[in-house]
Order: structure tokens, then sequence, then C-alpha cells
């Protein structure tokens, strides 16, 4: 695996995401979490649904999927401003850390499924796409979060080693 343009356009948008949101969870915390919570639901939900609903209407699957996960995150950044109007809350000085990991969850899950609406849309039609994703060592983080299964696994590894 190699680095290329595939990787700036991923790390370019999970750190534009990242960067807005963990500016924006230094003043308002609670409404950044209930971002992050939903975005990560909408994707998930899009991702569960994404092939019945493909194999309903007929429409192409990037359009189904990445129509169902904007249409729900948006939904869901709406609920979460609704719901910050009515449980706002802070962590004082422990919003620039919690804030921090937030963003980035949310740069990730945003990163998620633009990548793989583009990987939906463009890999069936042009080879040179489907080679560079291949290639590319942050599309398997993006696609498969292999980062954060490893992560897991070695946190299950050390608990088994504590008791």
């Amino acid at each position: 695996m190699s680095s290329n343009w595939v990787d700036v356009a991923c790390i370019g948008t999970v750190a534009l995401v990242a960067g807005i949101q963990f500016l924006r969870s230094t003043r308002d915390f609670s409404r950044v979490l209930y971002e992050t919570l939903l975005l990560v639901g909408a994707v998930a939900v899009a991702a569960a649904l994404f092939r019945p609903l493909q194999a309903k209407t007929g429409w192409s699957e990037p359009l189904v999927f990445g129509g169902v996960g904007a249409v729900l995150g948006i939904a869901g950044i709406m609920l979460a401003a609704l719901l910050n109007r009515s449980l706002p809350f802070g962590l004082g000085m422990f919003n620039y850390v919690f804030g921090l990991l937030l963003a980035i969850a949310c740069g990730y899950t945003v990163g998620h499924l633009a990548l793989r609406t583009a990987v939906l849309a463009f890999s069936h039609r042009s080879p040179e796409f489907a080679q560079a994703v291949e290639r590319s060592w942050m599309t398997r983080d993006l696609l498969y979060f292999r980062t954060f299964i490893e992560v897991r696994a070695f946190l299950r590894t050390a608990r088994w080693k504590w008791q």
C-alpha cells in the first residue's frame, strides 16, 4: 500500500470535518455530542437499508446510500439542535479532550459516508479509481474501520492480561 490522491482526499475530508466539530465542541459540547451520535446512527441505518431500498426502487446504489445517509444525517443534525435546546450540558475543562474524540469520530463518519458513496459510484466504471482505493492506506480505515478494530483487539488482550 502506498499514499495516493485518495488518501489526500480522505484525510482532507476527515480533518476538515473534525476541525470544524472540535472548534464547535469547545463552545457547545452537548450539540456536537448529539450530532456525532445521530450521524453515526444515520450512516449505520443507511448501510443497513441501502441494498433493500435499492432493490425495491431500482435506483443506483450510490444514489440510495448517499441519499439515505445525507437525508438521515441532515435530520439528525436538526434533531441534535432540538435536543441541545432542551438538554444542554458541558464538561468544563474536559470539553477539549472529549470534544477532540467526538470530532474525530464525526470526521470518520462523514468520511465513511463520502468514500463509500464514491466507491459505489466509481469503482465499477473507473479501474483507476478502484486501483487507487485498493492501494490507499487511509481507505481501509474509512471503509472497514481497521484501526478501531485493532485498538479494540489490543484492549481486549490487555484486559485479559490484567485479570
